[in-house]
């Protein structure tokens, strides 16, 4: 759906041939983010404790992105680790 409405309202035109790359990455992505879910619902036993992981990992992603702290004022270890986070 996300590529569609990026096709038909914004405009994007994927390269000639790279269809069959695009398809692998969004199964993986898929697949990715169907595994994570799987494993959250198989640690957390509430709606609370499923609210505090996400916080948790929101704010994370969010740090070693940058949000909080600029790149250049991280800790040596969490610049070494921030390339890795999407938030980056």
């Amino acid at each position: 759906m996300l590529l569609g409405y990026g096709v038909l309202a914004v405009g994007m035109r994927p390269a000639a041939g790279s269809i069959g790359p695009l398809v692998l990455a969004v199964t993986a992505w898929s697949f990715a983010l169907l595994c994570v879910g799987t494993a959250i619902a198989g640690v957390v036993r509430s709606q609370g404790e499923l609210s505090a992981l996400c916080n948790i990992a929101v704010l994370s992603v969010s740090a070693l992105g940058g949000a909080l702290v600029p790149y250049a004022l991280m800790p040596g270890w969490a610049q070494a680790v921030a390339p890795v986070s999407p938030g980056y």
